[in-house]
């Protein structure tokens, strides 16, 4: 198992809304993405997926982030992929999406994924840097060398009451 799994497990157990379970992904779903933008995703993002699920995150998490008093993206959840599908229909139109692949969204047109360039090669890689970019403003920047990473920079970030 990838220490990313362990990361995201942790992550996902302490800030997905509670009672809402989280929405399984299936491989062949992960394959249709990787068909569609034509390239490979990360070996460490698809087995915490997979293992896991995505979801939404509660309403604590966007408080105890800005209450820890630091500079940390403000994720809503992670997208299924059909969703991730849907991100480059919906923002195709505003600005040139072809390039990134969505993994996490924010709520106001933002969110953290994979620059396609970094994931197209001849083998799957096991890693891939983690980049925001908002598509109604034009903004984007470097957050991550991988996935584990990205995730790690919550794990000192208190549950309310801790």
């Amino acid at each position: 198992m990838f220490s990313a799994t362990v990361a995201y497990r942790e992550f996902m157990r302490r800030w997905s809304v509670p009672g809402c379970p989280l929405e399984k992904v299936k491989e062949p779903d992960l394959k249709s993405v990787e068909r569609d933008f034509n390239c490979w995703l990360p070996a460490d993002y698809r087995e915490a997926v997979l293992e896991f699920g995505v979801g939404k995150l509660s309403a604590a998490f966007p408080a105890a982030v800005q209450s820890f008093n630091v500079n940390l993206d403000l994720i809503a959840a992670f997208l299924d992929p059909s969703e991730m599908l849907q991100f480059c229909k919906q923002y195709a139109s505003i600005n040139d999406v072809s390039g990134f692949i969505p993994i996490a969204a924010g709520t106001g047109g933002e969110f953290w994924g994979f620059a396609r360039d970094d994931l197209a090669q001849p083998k799957r890689p096991e890693s891939g840097m983690i980049w925001y970019s908002n598509f109604e403003t034009g903004d984007s920047k470097f957050c991550a060398g991988d996935f584990e990473s990205w995730i790690m920079q919550y794990d000192g970030v208190p549950l309310n009451g801790e």
